[in-house]
């Protein structure tokens, strides 16, 4: 049997060429009554022989067994070894002998299964073996990037792993080169193959999300700094392997000169499958065709699709996700999920905190230039956040943020916010803590505490804090809506 396994891997070492899949392997089912050593000779030779037909491409399964009844179905197509060979052949044998007792002793091939290895990376695809670091490099440079690889010598970092830098001569005097990217590469279990991890440069980095971080299939947000031609960066997502396509590419702004600016972008990854391992590339623009540019990627991996659950109005959670706060000493704005008006807030715990209730965010603006018709806010960007019917905007300047400047719930519609283009696909079910939401009476915000409130048409106004909290009513008088913002306008 270890002359069968020895066999195996080295049939496996030969199928490592050059961007070459792993063949399935063929096993020996041991579980078998014990045989006379020619039994065992020709129980290897068959092994041998399938092993050597399967790296091939041709799967022929048979079992020979002295003195025993066998019947063999084979259909074989061998490649021509000259130009007088004979046409390929289609066959079928029985062949019986005189002791139909025995048994068989049969050789499976078993189906190919996904390869998973020790750590994600960006390329190639986890069933794709490349010998040589220089050789997934250039892979990655030919196939992602779109141009002919110029590489620096490869750096050795531990016996495993080591680091090769991206050049391009594009645009350059003869003989020279600029760099442009690192990359990282490891040789990764099992396959034993180089593949690169990642990337980083100095014109492009990634912040959120981090290398290997599991997302769902669904908006994610894509942030760091990075600089491009005409200030555009382009942000990628795909699945590697042969034959890819994008999940998803956004044009971002970033950095014009020489000076790395922050972006942000969402990339759509509905269309990945739990457990792809996804590459995110952020890469800045050159306007030159054969410049690969400065990038920086990462792998993320998608994660188990979870049973939707919708939340219910006596879930902690969800009940006492509003405070109009009339009671707070000192006096604090109407708060969502404890997050309040005019604080400075850290816009990812937001998210985090959000998602964990409602799940995945469902629109995410990133970081935008306010419009100009909005710059009484005070505010150079602004970010939309939305789960379900309930909507974040976020503020900041470039000495002051992020400050929560409004939220909504049961209508995304905003006065002092820019308008956001998305229908409302479920209710969020979220109240006070004394049940006040949507679907309530409005005679019930009587009750509620507000200094001051004013009723006109479909819409209540409760005076709270500095501001009023708007509630706007259907036919029947109930609330179908609720929303505090910021007004400096």
């Amino acid at each position: 049997m270890d002359e069968i396994d020895d066999l195996g891997r080295s049939a496996g070492r030969a199928a490592r060429k050059r961007g070459q899949r792993l063949a399935p392997l063929v096993h020996l089912d041991t579980n078998q009554p014990e045989r006379s050593d020619m039994n065992k000779r020709t129980a290897w030779i068959a092994a041998a022989a399938a092993t050597v037909l399967v790296v091939a491409g041709v799967v022929a399964i048979a079992s020979v067994k002295g003195n025993e009844s066998v019947q063999t179905t084979s259909t074989i197509e061998p490649a021509p070894l000259s130009s007088t060979s004979s046409p390929a052949s289609t066959e079928t044998t029985q062949v019986t002998t005189t002791n139909p007792s025995t048994t068989d002793v049969p050789l499976t091939v078993e189906p190919p299964e996904q390869v998973a290895l020790e750590q994600a990376s960006i390329w190639p695809g986890a069933d794709i073996v490349f010998d040589t670091p220089q050789d997934a490099a250039s892979d990655f440079v030919r196939s992602v990037l779109g141009v002919e690889p110029v590489l620096g010598e490869f750096r050795e970092l531990d016996s495993r792993s080591g680091e090769i830098e991206v050049r391009s001569n594009a645009d350059a005097p003869p003989g020279t080169t600029f760099p442009r990217a690192l990359l990282q590469l490891r040789q990764l279990r099992p396959t034993d193959g180089w593949y690169v991890i990642s990337a980083n440069s100095g014109g492009a980095s990634i912040s959120l999300p981090t290398a290997g971080a599991e997302v769902p299939a669904g908006p994610l947000t894509v942030e760091g700094e990075g600089r491009g031609f005409e200030s555009t960066l382009n942000v990628v997502a795909f699945v590697a392997g042969p034959g890819y396509s994008d999940l998803d590419l956004v044009i971002a702004s970033g950095g014009a000169f020489e000076q790395n600016e922050p972006f942000s972008a969402t990339v759509d990854l509905s269309q990945a499958s739990p457990g792809d391992v996804v590459t995110i590339l952020v890469r800045g623009d050159t306007g030159l065709s054969e410049d690969p540019g400065e990038f920086a990627a990462i792998p993320v991996v998608i994660a188990p699709q979870m049973t939707a659950v919708t939340p219910q109005t006596d879930h902690p959670a969800v009940r006492g996700a509003i405070d109009f706060n009339l009671d707070s000493e000192p006096a604090r704005p109407p708060a969502l999920f404890g997050y309040d008006l005019f604080s400075e807030i850290n816009d990812k715990e937001l998210i985090a905190d959000v998602t964990s209730v409602l799940g995945a965010v469902d629109d995410d603006t990133g970081w935008t230039p306010m419009p100009e018709a909005l710059a009484c806010t005070g505010a150079t960007e602004y970010r939309s956040l939305l789960w379900d019917d309930v909507r974040f905007v976020v503020h900041r300047t470039a000495d002051f943020g992020p400050t929560l400047a409004a939220w909504s719930i049961g209508d995304v519609t905003l006065l002092y916010s820019p308008a956001l283009d998305n229908d409302i696909i479920a209710q969020s079910d979220l109240t006070t803590a004394a049940g006040i939401g949507i679907g309530t009476p409005a005679a019930e915000l009587d009750d509620v505490g507000f200094d001051q409130i004013l009723y006109e048409d479909n819409q209540v106004s409760g005076l709270a804090f500095i501001g009023p909290v708007v509630f706007t009513l259907d036919n029947s008088d109930q609330i179908t809506a609720m929303s505090f913002e910021q007004n400096d306008c």
